[in-house]
């Protein structure tokens, strides 16, 4: 699982299409496909149904989707974290 594979997850949820959730984070649509398709089957469970236009989340992938926000966040707090200590340097 990877932080990139969390912000593909989200984008989808957001745009509700692979080709729109893909130029927003400025990849093709195939990675973005296979990349949340190795994150589903790392999981072991669908995050999103694809047989619905536009693709929706799963139960489940509704509750990975909220926390793959709280870890990009966190994340983000790092980021800021290390920014804020050189800056005093």
């Amino acid at each position: 699982m990877t932080l990139q594979q969390l912000e593909y997850i989200i984008a989808l949820e957001e745009y509700g299409n692979f080709t729109r959730a893909a130029d927003a984070c400025g990849v093709t649509q195939p990675t973005i496909s296979t990349m949340i398709q190795r994150l589903e089957a790392e999981l072991g469970v669908a995050i999103f149904d694809r047989t619905r236009q536009p693709v929706v989340a799963t139960d489940v992938g509704e509750n990975i989707i909220a926390q793959a926000k709280v870890v990009l966040g966190e994340a983000s707090k790092m980021d800021a974290l290390v920014q804020e200590q050189y800056a005093t340097l």
